[in-house]
């Protein structure tokens, strides 16, 4: 009986048992919320196929743990702004989400919705998670729209410097064509400046100007100058920060620096091939105006990481959570 016994159990295979399989727990806490693995998981699905389709090593590992951390903080971020949008009354409902979602088909051409689900699938990118990024992105709009656009402005002054700055980054810079009279100012007498300026004002000509009170013969020539040519008394003049720049037929002075006394009459004011200021006004100043609401933007997130208990639980990615 007990050689029977033995034999029936040498047929027994008794495997090990087989190892915990992780399914879900507390990565963060954000304020009074709670981000859960799965919700990582969710975010990294279009990339899972890629990823685990790199051999289990090292690499692998140090991928899944770069995506894990990116993820992670940007899940973060999103539910930082849940929290700050409950705080404020501000909620997306599902008519806003249908809407836009009803949109996205249109300008899509799609007839049915099942056509934009076999699009995103291509991309390995779950339909459950994009009309959760839709949320999202209409409750960031309406919360910055409310809370951080509301507070940006731009000036004129601003936009204007912002269009000379475009201009130099292309070396494209504003230039002037220029007629001027200059004179030394230690042996020039105050009242030469003032019959000059008296001649300016009496529209006298400006060439008949040149040729009775420059010093130089030959002075005054057709030059073109650009910021920086002159010292900054005259370049402020020409290319002023604020304000009207001078136009053609405009004499300016008189303008006087260290060493000498400026009169320049304007020829042509240029803008190297690129379009007028006046013709670009409002898209540099909505440009400049998204540039300030990032920034804006970006501080008052870093803000709400101060405001609320961040406490991340898992900073990698649980072991075989993502590929088996």
């Amino acid at each position: 009986m007990l050689a029977l016994l033995i034999y029936s159990i040498g047929f027994v295979q008794i495997s090990a048992p087989s190892p915990k399989k992780y399914l879900d727990g507390i990565t963060a806490v954000v304020g009074k919320k709670v981000v859960l693995a799965s919700d990582i998981r969710l975010k990294l699905s279009p990339h899972l196929k890629n990823i685990c389709n790199i051999p289990a090593g090292a690499q692998r590992t140090k991928t899944l743990e770069d995506l894990w951390k990116g993820a992670l903080e940007d899940e973060i971020g999103q539910v930082l702004l849940e929290v700050e949008a409950q705080k404020h009354n501000i909620y997306i409902g599902t008519t806003e989400i249908n809407a836009t979602i009803r949109a996205v088909l249109k300008q899509n051409n799609f007839k049915a919705l099942s056509q934009l689900k076999e699009k995103l699938a291509e991309k390995n990118y779950p339909y459950l998670l994009w009309r959760k990024d839709l949320r999202r992105h209409l409750l960031r709009r309406q919360l910055l729209a409310d809370l951080v656009q509301s507070k940006v402005n731009v000036d004129e002054e601003a936009v204007k410097s912002y269009y000379l700055q475009k201009l130099r980054e292309g070396n494209a810079e504003e230039s002037v064509s220029i007629l001027v009279l200059s004179l030394p100012k230690k042996t020039t007498s105050a009242k030469t400046v003032e019959s000059i300026a008296n001649a300016i004002k009496a529209k006298a000509d400006f060439s008949a100007i040149l040729k009775k009170w420059s010093p130089v013969k030959g002075d005054g020539k057709h030059i073109d100058v650009t910021p920086g040519t002159y010292a900054p008394q005259v370049d402020r003049a020409l290319f002023p920060k604020s304000g009207k720049a001078p136009v053609a037929g405009m004499v300016l002075g008189p303008v006087v620096t260290a060493e000498k006394v400026f009169f320049i009459k304007i020829l042509e004011r240029k803008e190297s091939g690129y379009l007028s200021y006046k013709k670009v006004r409002k898209r540099l100043k909505n440009e400049l105006l998204q540039k300030k609401v990032q920034k804006k933007t970006e501080e008052w997130i870093k803000s709400l990481r101060s405001s609320y208990l961040v406490d991340i639980k898992l900073t990698a990615p649980p072991e075989g959570y993502f590929c088996q």
